[in-house]
Protein backbone atom coordinates (compact mmCIF):
# COMPACT_ATOMS: atom_id res chain seq x y z
CA UNK A 1 0.00 0.00 0.00
CA UNK A 2 1.84 2.97 -0.97
CA UNK A 3 1.70 6.30 1.15
CA UNK A 4 2.34 9.01 -1.97
CA UNK A 5 4.73 8.98 -3.09
CA UNK A 6 6.76 11.60 -4.67
CA UNK A 7 10.18 11.28 -5.45
CA UNK A 8 12.02 9.59 -3.25
CA UNK A 9 14.19 12.76 -1.79
CA UNK A 10 10.80 14.95 -1.19
CA UNK A 11 8.95 13.57 2.09
CA UNK A 12 5.43 12.11 1.77
CA UNK A 13 2.86 14.45 2.89
CA UNK A 14 0.46 12.56 5.18
CA UNK A 15 -3.34 12.20 3.44
CA UNK A 16 -5.33 11.98 6.99
CA UNK A 17 -4.16 12.30 10.61
CA UNK A 18 -3.73 8.44 11.00
CA UNK A 19 -1.42 8.02 8.14
CA UNK A 20 0.44 11.02 10.00
CA UNK A 21 0.28 9.12 13.14
CA UNK A 22 2.21 6.21 11.41
CA UNK A 23 4.78 8.83 10.20
CA UNK A 24 5.43 9.91 13.48
CA UNK A 25 5.61 6.06 14.92
CA UNK A 26 7.95 5.23 12.36
CA UNK A 27 10.63 8.22 12.48
CA UNK A 28 13.80 7.71 12.93
CA UNK A 29 15.35 10.90 12.96
CA UNK A 30 14.08 14.69 14.44
CA UNK A 31 13.46 15.92 11.05
CA UNK A 32 10.82 13.53 10.41
CA UNK A 33 9.34 13.60 14.03
CA UNK A 34 8.68 16.88 13.21
CA UNK A 35 6.94 16.75 9.63
CA UNK A 36 4.67 14.08 11.27
CA UNK A 37 4.23 16.18 14.80
CA UNK A 38 2.97 19.28 12.48
CA UNK A 39 1.06 17.39 10.57
CA UNK A 40 -0.93 15.74 12.93
CA UNK A 41 -1.25 19.29 14.87
CA UNK A 42 -2.39 20.93 11.47
CA UNK A 43 -5.23 17.93 10.94
CA UNK A 44 -6.65 18.58 14.61
CA UNK A 45 -6.68 22.39 14.45
CA UNK A 46 -10.07 23.06 15.14
CA UNK A 47 -12.71 22.01 18.01
CA UNK A 48 -14.01 19.24 16.08
CA UNK A 49 -13.20 15.95 18.33
CA UNK A 50 -13.00 13.47 15.00
CA UNK A 51 -9.39 14.09 13.66
CA UNK A 52 -8.07 14.64 17.72
CA UNK A 53 -9.74 10.83 18.49
CA UNK A 54 -8.45 8.98 15.63
CA UNK A 55 -4.82 10.46 16.40
CA UNK A 56 -4.96 9.11 20.00
CA UNK A 57 -6.82 5.76 18.62
CA UNK A 58 -3.57 5.48 15.73
CA UNK A 59 -1.09 5.42 18.54
CA UNK A 60 0.06 9.65 18.78
CA UNK A 61 0.26 10.57 21.98
CA UNK A 62 3.24 8.36 23.30
CA UNK A 63 5.33 9.35 20.33
CA UNK A 64 4.64 13.19 20.92
CA UNK A 65 5.19 12.49 24.43
CA UNK A 66 8.59 11.47 24.07
CA UNK A 67 9.51 14.39 21.56
CA UNK A 68 9.44 16.47 24.84
CA UNK A 69 12.25 14.99 25.74
CA UNK A 70 13.93 16.09 22.66
CA UNK A 71 15.12 19.52 22.48
CA UNK A 72 14.60 20.39 18.87
CA UNK A 73 11.47 18.59 18.62
CA UNK A 74 9.79 19.81 21.79
CA UNK A 75 8.33 23.03 20.65
CA UNK A 76 6.12 20.86 18.18
CA UNK A 77 5.85 18.03 20.08
CA UNK A 78 3.67 20.35 22.96
CA UNK A 79 2.41 21.87 20.24
CA UNK A 80 0.40 18.95 18.37
CA UNK A 81 -0.54 17.62 22.23
CA UNK A 82 -1.72 21.22 22.73
CA UNK A 83 -3.85 20.58 20.05
CA UNK A 84 -4.98 17.21 20.76
CA UNK A 85 -5.54 17.83 24.90
CA UNK A 86 -8.23 20.33 22.89
CA UNK A 87 -10.86 16.67 23.42
CA UNK A 88 -11.72 15.60 26.86
CA UNK A 89 -11.26 11.64 26.14
CA UNK A 90 -7.78 12.92 25.22
CA UNK A 91 -6.88 15.03 28.42
CA UNK A 92 -6.68 11.60 30.58
CA UNK A 93 -5.12 9.73 28.03
CA UNK A 94 -2.03 12.07 27.74
CA UNK A 95 -1.92 12.35 31.46
CA UNK A 96 -1.84 8.00 31.37
CA UNK A 97 0.75 8.44 28.68
CA UNK A 98 2.93 10.46 31.35
CA UNK A 99 2.84 13.90 29.41
CA UNK A 100 2.51 16.36 32.65
CA UNK A 101 6.03 16.07 33.83
CA UNK A 102 7.88 16.62 30.20
CA UNK A 103 5.34 19.40 29.83
CA UNK A 104 6.38 21.23 33.14
CA UNK A 105 10.23 20.36 31.96
CA UNK A 106 9.64 22.39 28.68
CA UNK A 107 7.89 24.93 30.88
CA UNK A 108 11.09 25.01 32.52
CA UNK A 109 13.81 24.89 30.19
CA UNK A 110 11.75 25.16 26.34
CA UNK A 111 12.10 28.02 24.18
CA UNK A 112 9.71 30.60 24.53
CA UNK A 113 7.21 29.37 21.63
CA UNK A 114 7.73 25.93 23.43
CA UNK A 115 6.84 26.66 26.54
CA UNK A 116 3.91 29.04 25.07
CA UNK A 117 2.73 25.43 23.55
CA UNK A 118 3.21 23.45 27.05
CA UNK A 119 1.70 26.15 29.07
CA UNK A 120 -1.04 25.84 26.23
CA UNK A 121 -1.58 21.47 26.52
CA UNK A 122 -1.51 22.17 30.31
CA UNK A 123 -3.83 24.93 30.09
CA UNK A 124 -6.31 22.44 28.53
CA UNK A 125 -4.86 19.34 30.87
CA UNK A 126 -5.32 21.32 33.66
CA UNK A 127 -9.61 21.30 33.00
CA UNK A 128 -9.78 18.11 34.99
CA UNK A 129 -10.24 17.31 38.66
CA UNK A 130 -7.75 14.77 38.57
CA UNK A 131 -5.23 16.65 36.31
CA UNK A 132 -5.34 19.44 38.52
CA UNK A 133 -3.82 17.24 40.94
CA UNK A 134 -1.64 16.16 39.31
CA UNK A 135 -0.30 19.25 37.71
CA UNK A 136 0.38 20.78 41.02
CA UNK A 137 2.23 17.65 42.52
CA UNK A 138 4.54 17.78 39.39
CA UNK A 139 6.01 21.10 40.08
CA UNK A 140 3.82 23.04 37.44
CA UNK A 141 3.05 26.07 39.80
CA UNK A 142 6.39 27.76 40.35
CA UNK A 143 7.56 27.28 36.61
CA UNK A 144 4.00 28.95 35.65
CA UNK A 145 4.13 31.69 38.08
CA UNK A 146 7.38 32.45 37.21
CA UNK A 147 6.20 32.60 33.46
CA UNK A 148 3.52 35.30 34.06
CA UNK A 149 6.36 37.31 36.06
CA UNK A 150 8.09 37.08 32.22
CA UNK A 151 5.09 38.23 30.63
CA UNK A 152 4.19 34.79 28.64
CA UNK A 153 0.37 35.97 29.22
CA UNK A 154 -0.86 32.40 29.29
CA UNK A 155 0.32 30.91 31.94
CA UNK A 156 -1.99 33.05 33.81
CA UNK A 157 -4.90 31.16 32.25
CA UNK A 158 -2.75 27.95 32.99
CA UNK A 159 -3.21 29.04 37.31
CA UNK A 160 -7.09 29.78 36.73
CA UNK A 161 -7.37 26.27 35.70
CA UNK A 162 -4.84 24.99 38.41
CA UNK A 163 -7.30 27.34 41.04
CA UNK A 164 -10.35 26.24 40.12
CA UNK A 165 -12.70 24.33 42.58
CA UNK A 166 -9.68 23.28 44.20
CA UNK A 167 -8.62 25.25 47.58
CA UNK A 168 -5.16 23.21 47.94
CA UNK A 169 -3.55 24.62 44.45
CA UNK A 170 -5.32 28.02 45.68
CA UNK A 171 -2.76 28.04 48.72
CA UNK A 172 -0.03 26.87 46.63
CA UNK A 173 -0.34 29.45 43.77
CA UNK A 174 -0.47 32.15 46.64
CA UNK A 175 2.34 30.87 48.55
CA UNK A 176 4.50 30.69 45.02
CA UNK A 177 3.99 34.68 45.02
CA UNK A 178 1.52 34.83 42.14
CA UNK A 179 -0.25 37.42 43.60
CA UNK A 180 2.10 40.53 42.46
CA UNK A 181 3.20 39.21 38.74
CA UNK A 182 -0.33 38.78 38.11
CA UNK A 183 -1.11 42.08 39.24
CA UNK A 184 1.40 43.75 37.27
CA UNK A 185 0.19 42.16 34.06
CA UNK A 186 -3.36 43.31 34.82
CA UNK A 187 -2.33 46.53 35.08
CA UNK A 188 0.61 47.18 32.78
CA UNK A 189 0.84 44.05 30.53
CA UNK A 190 -0.62 44.25 27.28
CA UNK A 191 -4.57 43.95 25.89
CA UNK A 192 -4.30 40.06 25.96
CA UNK A 193 -2.46 40.11 28.90
CA UNK A 194 -5.04 42.39 30.96
CA UNK A 195 -7.28 39.96 29.83
CA UNK A 196 -5.56 36.49 30.91
CA UNK A 197 -4.53 38.14 34.00
CA UNK A 198 -8.42 39.07 35.30
CA UNK A 199 -9.29 35.91 34.10
CA UNK A 200 -5.84 33.46 35.59
CA UNK A 201 -6.59 34.31 39.03
CA UNK A 202 -10.34 34.11 38.13
CA UNK A 203 -10.10 37.92 38.67
CA UNK A 204 -7.91 36.69 42.39
CA UNK A 205 -11.06 35.82 44.16
CA UNK A 206 -9.34 32.50 44.58
CA UNK A 207 -6.42 34.26 46.36
CA UNK A 208 -9.29 35.83 48.45
CA UNK A 209 -10.49 32.89 49.42
CA UNK A 210 -7.32 32.00 51.26
CA UNK A 211 -5.83 35.14 51.75
CA UNK A 212 -8.16 36.57 54.43
CA UNK A 213 -8.77 40.14 54.11
CA UNK A 214 -6.24 41.55 51.55
CA UNK A 215 -6.41 44.83 50.11
CA UNK A 216 -9.44 44.50 47.15
CA UNK A 217 -10.99 46.49 44.58
CA UNK A 218 -12.42 45.19 41.70
CA UNK A 219 -12.05 45.51 37.93
CA UNK A 220 -13.78 44.76 34.87
CA UNK A 221 -13.21 42.10 32.77
CA UNK A 222 -15.62 41.95 29.37
CA UNK A 223 -18.55 43.62 30.89
CA UNK A 224 -18.89 41.28 34.08
CA UNK A 225 -17.70 43.20 37.50
CA UNK A 226 -14.87 41.14 39.51
CA UNK A 227 -12.98 41.83 42.05
CA UNK A 228 -9.13 41.88 42.46
CA UNK A 229 -7.53 40.72 46.16
CA UNK A 230 -4.25 41.24 46.76
CA UNK A 231 -2.79 39.54 49.66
Amino acid sequence: MGLCCLPRSTPCVPRDVAEAAGQLAAARDDATRERAARSIAAFCDDWADGNKVAARDAGAIGPLVDMLGRPRCSEVGALALWKLSRCDANKRAIAEAGGIPPLIQVLKSGTLVAKENAGAALCNLGRTTDNKVAIAEAGAIPPLVDLVADRVENAAVVLANLADSNAANKITIRRAGAIPPLVDLLTSGTALGKADAAVGPSVSNYIYSESRGGSCSSVTHRGERRLLCVS
